[in-house]
């Protein structure tokens, strides 16, 4: 039991230090820029070169994967650790919310009927919460 109350402690002290304030925010100016080249690729793929939306949402999401990475990797965490195992993990976090993205952008128009910008609002402000903590404790430690 002391055990996992000495972790726990850890935990929090991890999340409650400068570095990681100083992190999230640089985690969060890489996620708001990575929002916004999506929602204006996934608005004028759209409403301009007239796809439907679900083509223009993968082509958007695509774009923005690197410019997140090498960002994240470079300026929001510093990280020094072996690119390609971070490719790995990135990838399969990538993967799933790409999947969660596109499925759930879907949801969002077709079952709440909601503009497709909103649902991308809501669907992006979701995976930040997940996103920052595999990125901090699990892909750039």
């Amino acid at each position: 039991m002391l055990l996992i109350f000495k972790k726990l402690i850890n935990l929090i002290y991890r999340f409650c230090c400068w570095q990681t304030f100083r992190q999230f925010v640089r985690y969060g100016i890489i996620g708001s820029s990575s929002v916004l080249i999506d929602m204006v690729f996934l608005y004028v793929l759209t409403e301009v070169a007239g796809f439907w939306y679900m083509v223009s949402a993968v082509i958007a999401t695509t774009t923005v994967v690197f410019f997140n990475f090498f960002m994240n990797r470079n300026w929001s965490f510093a990280s020094n650790g072996l690119m390609r195992r971070q490719m790995v993990k990135y990838s399969m976090l990538l993967g799933f919310n790409y999947l969660y993205s596109i499925f759930g952008l879907y949801f969002f128009v077709e079952f709440f009927h909601l503009h497709y910008l909103m649902g991308k609002i809501i669907i992006a402000l979701t995976m930040v919460t997940w996103n920052f903590a595999l990125f901090k404790f699990v892909i750039y430690k």
